[in-house]
C-alpha cells in the first residue's frame, strides 16, 4: 500500500514475500519505508499440526524519524512490538496443557503504528503463557503462569516470572488399603496441601533490561489444612480442624534511626525467612427429629429438623515477641526539657507487611459459636 503520513512523509508499506514453508506452516516477511526516513521490516508466521497445536507470531521492527533535521521537532526512535498466540489441542496430551497469548511493544509503538482508533487508543497490554500437568492416578497437579501487563501512558511494565502453584487433592493418609471390620476413627483424617511461588515485579521500560533479583517481590507459600469427620455418642458428629501456613521470604523490612537526616530510614535485609501461623477449632452438630400429628383430615401431622451445632476457633497472637515478627523502630527524637535529656518516640512495625503473601496474623483470637436451625 502507498500513501501519506503528516510525520514521516510518504510511504510504501507492507511489500514483502510470502513463503509457504511446508504444509503446517508459513512465513510472511514485509518491509515499509518513508520518504522521512523512517522505515521498518516484519515477519509473521502461521503454524498448525492437526490434532497437537496451532498459533501464530509477529515481529516487528521499526525505525522512526520524525521532523526535519536542524529543526527543535526533530527526533528518532525504534520501536518494536511483538505477538505470540499458541494453542495446544486438548488432544495431543491428556494430562497436559499449554497455551500462550503474548502481546508486547514498545510504549509508543501503537502512537506510531496504529491504524485503528481502538489500538490508537489503547494504554494496556497484558500477556499470558500458562503451563499445567496433573498426573493420572495421583492427587497432584501442578500449574505454572508467566505474566506481562504493560501501561503504555507511564511506560511502567509489570512481570511476574512465574506465578507457581503444586497442589495435592485431599487424602487420608492413615486409612488402611486393606480394611477389616469397623472404620477407625484415625482413618477418617484427611489433609491436603498447596504451595504457591510468585516472583513479580514493576518497573520502567527504560530499566527492562537492568533488572536485578533483590528488586522482586517475591515468596512462596505452603498451606496445610488437616480435617477429620468423626462421630461421638453415636448421634454427635465432630469436625476438628488444624490449619498451618508457612511463607517464605528472601528479604526482610528493616528500620533504622538516621542521625544525619534525623528521621527513620527503610531498608531491607536480604537471606531467608519464614513466617508460620496456624489456627484450629473444631465444630459439633447434630440432628433432632420431630413428628406431632393431628387429628384434623386436612393437615395430619408436621415433620420438624432440629440442628443445633457449636463451634469453637483458636489462632495466637503472633505479634507476641516471641515470634519475632514485629520490631519496634525509633520515629522521633526531642528535648525534653523538664529532665534535661534527649527522649525517643518509638514504633512497632511488621517486618513482612505488604509482602506478596502477607503476614502472619497481629492478634490473637479464640471464639464459641452456638447456632441452632429449625426446619419444618
Amino acid at each position: 500500500e502507498y500513501g501519506e503520513e503528516i510525520n514521516r512523509g510518504f510511504f510504501l508499506r507492507n511489500g514483502g514475500y510470502y513463503w509457504a514453508v511446508n504444509d503446517y506452516m508459513d512465513l510472511l516477511f514485509t518491509g515499509d519505508i518513508y520518504s522521512k526516513g523512517s522505515w521498518g521490516v516484519g515477519v509473521r508466521s502461521n503454524y498448525k499440526i492437526r490434532y497437537k497445536m496451532s498459533g501464530n507470531l509477529s515481529f516487528v521492527y521499526n525505525s522512526n524519524v520524525l521532523g526535519y533535521k536542524g529543526f527543535e521537532n526533530y527526533s528518532k526512535n525504534k520501536l518494536f512490538r511483538f505477538k505470540w498466540t499458541h494453542k495446544q489441542d486438548t488432544k495431543a496430551h491428556p494430562s497436559i496443557s499449554f497455551n500462550a497469548n503474548v502481546d508486547m511493544s514498545s510504549s509508543a509503538y501503537d502512537k506510531f503504528n496504529s491504524y485503528s482508533a481502538n489500538n490508537y487508543m489503547s494504554n494496556t497490554k497484558q500477556s499470558s503463557i500458562s503451563f499445567s500437568k496433573f498426573w493420572p492416578g495421583t492427587p497432584f497437579s501442578l500449574n505454572m503462569t508467566l505474566q506481562h501487563s504493560q501501561n503504555n501512558r507511564d511506560s511502567t511494565i509489570t512481570l511476574t516470572l512465574p506465578n507457581l502453584s503444586f497442589s495435592m487433592n485431599r487424602i487420608y493418609p492413615l486409612k488402611r488399603k486393606n480394611r477389616t471390620g469397623k472404620e477407625r476413627f484415625y482413618e477418617k483424617i484427611s489433609i491436603s496441601y498447596n504451595m504457591q511461588s510468585m516472583n513479580r515485579i514493576t518497573t520502567h521500560e527504560d530499566s527492562l533490561l537492568n533488572i536485578k533479583f533483590n528488586k522482586f517481590d517475591n515468596g512462596i507459600r505452603h498451606s496445610i489444612p488437616i480435617n477429620a469427620n468423626l462421630k461421638i455418642f453415636r448421634y454427635i458428629t465432630l469436625n476438628p480442624y488444624f490449619n498451618f501456613t508457612d511463607r517464605m521470604y528472601f528479604k526482610q523490612r528493616n528500620f533504622y534511626w538516621d542521625n544525619v537526616q534525623a528521621k527513620p530510614i527503610e531498608n531491607e535485609n536480604y537471606g531467608f525467612f519464614n513466617v508460620w501461623d496456624y489456627n484450629t477449632g473444631a465444630k459439633f452438630n447434630t440432628k433432632i427429629y420431630g413428628i406431632w400429628q393431628y387429628k384434623s383430615k386436612k393437615f395430619q401431622a408436621l415433620r420438624h429438623v432440629i440442628t443445633p451445632s457449636v463451634g469453637i476457633m483458636y489462632y495466637p497472637d503472633f505479634s507476641a515477641e516471641r515470634y519475632k515478627y514485629h520490631a519496634n523502630y525509633i520515629t522521633d527524637i526531642y528535648y525534653d526539657q523538664i529532665t534535661g535529656q534527649y527522649d525517643t518516640i518509638s514504633s512497632t512495625y511488621d517486618k513482612y507487611r505488604g509482602y506478596v503473601y502477607g503476614s502472619a496474623p497481629s492478634s490473637g483470637a479464640g471464639s464459641v459459636r452456638f447456632n441452632l436451625n429449625n426446619n419444618l
